[in-house]
């Protein structure tokens, strides 16, 4: 066997070798220091061991009645000319806006939501013809503060109602500040996963241990009229009181909860 063919084997011989200690010499020390490879799905103790763990859910949901309502109001007009146009909706939003402060509206609760402006043109026998100029303009209008049975929303929209060719898009009632709510609703959605973790554990006659994970997850609801109705209440406007019933709001927590287990 010639000479450099022999140095190349004993070269590969040692190179294994080596490697072979290396990976012997690093799981001696793996094993001395209680090092894990960890699934991060589980839970892990300060000294890096894996738990067993029970992962549950909790729902907790509290009531409480609206004190704020949000509403769309719109005008649109179709005149000759756009000045025409944009000049018979700004008459009407201003009648608009002064009704809603009268009612109690605040000037920086009443935003503009869109304004257009364009052409509308009427189809027939396959030809279109300029019908006039069509502007709209909508403004949302938030009014807080509101009476338990909301006779004050009832009296703006009646009074709003007055107003030729006023369209009420939707409302919507909510709660200015909902924080004490959500935190009631969370303590039940807790309240709720940990007893369900317990029940698990003594069915599998292990120990529950303290939560490892927890993600919460917030779900607002608010009562919504939908425009049917709104349009309908204005059909005969003149003849009869707009009627608004608040309803209740739900505030819902769903909380995800991992346990650990011994």
């Amino acid at each position: 066997m010639p000479i450099s063919s022999f140095k190349n084997q004993l070269t590969a011989i040692v190179v294994v070798f080596l490697i072979c200690a290396t990976i012997l010499g690093s799981t001696l020390i793996v094993k001395g220091t209680k090092f894990y490879i960890k699934n991060i799905g589980t839970g892990v103790t300060d000294e890096g061991e894996i738990l067993n763990s029970i992962s549950v859910t909790g729902d907790g949901k509290v009531y409480a009645k609206p004190d704020m309502v949000e509403f769309n109001v719109s005008i649109s007009e179709l005149k000759p000319t756009s000045k025409e146009a944009l000049s018979a909706v700004n008459e009407k939003i201003a009648s608009i806006k002064k009704k809603l402060k009268d009612g109690g509206v605040k000037d920086e609760d009443i935003k503009t939501q869109n304004l257009t402006l364009a052409p509308e043109y009427d189809y027939r026998n396959g030809q279109s013809y300029l019908e006039g100029q069509r502007a709209t303009q909508a403004l949302n209008v938030t009014l807080k503060k509101i009476d338990e049975k909301a006779e004050k929303v009832a009296n703006i929209i009646d009074s709003v109602s007055e107003i030729d060719n006023v369209y009420i898009g939707w409302i919507r009632f909510d709660i200015e500040e909902k924080g004490d709510y959500f935190t009631q609703a969370r303590e039940l959605a807790f309240g709720k996963a940990k007893q369900k973790a317990g029940e698990l554990a003594d069915m599998a006659e292990v120990e529950l241990l303290d939560p490892l994970s927890i993600s919460d997850a917030s779900i607002d609801y608010a009562s919504q009229y939908t425009q049917q109705n709104v349009a309908r209440s204005f059909e005969s406007a003149d003849e009869v009181q707009t009627e608004i019933s608040t309803g209740q709001l739900e505030i819902s927590i769903r909380l995800n909860v991992k346990f650990g287990i011994g």
